[in-house]
């Protein structure tokens, strides 16, 4: 197989440059993405990938994108190499909340005026919240579902100590041992450096109004 001539053997045309124009495509919410192509001749391939390192910064838009990974298309002439970065297009965006209605279920015993649980199955609400942080949160920021909501009880079972159903209608004492508290919004948290080092977090945390079990 013959050897491929370069014309030129160096400089311009040959040594990997930016191909075009950087593409940024905006998240709607999270770490904005930095898409920057270079081109050159394959004898250069190596050398150029190996000045690559994680973290390497680009300035857009007036503002920092941080390298995260990159590829080659394999050509065997002139590649080109692909390199991804992420970084905050024009700031920090507002929070993305987003919320539904789902199913629960939870169990309450009691041992007076007698020895019985309930289970119990009911509608509440899950607001997700996604969100940039130049910090690490430490505890959850968004502990409060996106509106007002009381849980609903759909199905309901109360059963006897040796756990069959309690026959007829539980007396009223009863049920109310066997009745939930009120709800509590309870808030799970995660947060993910875009790499590390770079105070940037994409962090998402979901809330859910529970009904308390024992």
């Amino acid at each position: 197989m013959p050897s491929v001539i370069y014309k030129p053997a160096s400089g311009a045309g040959y040594d990997f440059e930016l191909k075009s124009t950087p593409i940024a495509s905006k998240s709607d919410w999270g770490i904005d993405t930095l898409t920057a192509e270079f081109s050159g001749a394959l004898p250069g391939l190596v050398t150029f990938v190996a000045a690559l390192a994680q973290g390497q910064t680009r300035t857009y838009n007036g503002q920092t994108f941080y390298l995260q990974s990159w590829s080659d298309d394999k050509d065997t002439t002139y590649p080109t190499v692909t390199l991804t970065y992420k970084g905050l297009f024009s700031g920090i965006p507002s929070p993305l909340v987003s919320g539904q209605t789902i199913v629960q279920s939870g169990t309450i015993s009691c041992t007076s005026p007698s020895v019985a649980s309930r289970t119990f199955s009911y509608y509440t609400r899950q607001t997700t919240t996604r969100y940039i942080s130049t910090s690490r949160p430490v505890i959850p920021t968004y502990t409060t579902p996106d509106i007002p909501y009381t849980p609903i009880i759909y199905k309901s079972e109360i059963r006897e100590e040796n756990g069959t159903i309690y026959p007829g209608s539980a007396p009223a004492a009863l049920v109310t041992a066997l009745t939930p508290g009120d709800p509590t919004p309870q808030t799970t948290m995660n947060c993910n450096e875009i790499i590390a080092g770079v105070p940037l977090f994409e962090c998402e945390e979901i809330c859910t109004v529970l009904l308390p079990s024992n």
